[in-house]
């Protein structure tokens, strides 16, 4: 089960959910001020933890962060 959500409002449906190499892919769809844009999130775990890159209207604005383990 994938579910996204800031605690703030009714999370974004997941629409898809694939494996792409060791990577899990979720696709989405989101409210942004009143204009529904798509989402992808990926998520790779990596020796030391994960990485994860997002992907906003078709890739306009992309972001990436990496976690550790500590």
């Amino acid at each position: 089960v994938v579910a996204l959500g800031n605690g703030q409002g009714e999370a974004p449906p997941i629409t898809g959910v694939t494996r792409n190499g060791e990577a899990l892919v979720a696709v989405y769809e989101m409210d942004y001020q009143g204009t529904p844009i798509d989402a992808t999130l990926r998520l790779q775990r990596m020796d030391d933890g994960l990485h994860t890159d997002w992907s906003f209207a078709g890739g306009a604005y992309t972001t990436a962060a990496h976690a550790t383990r500590q």
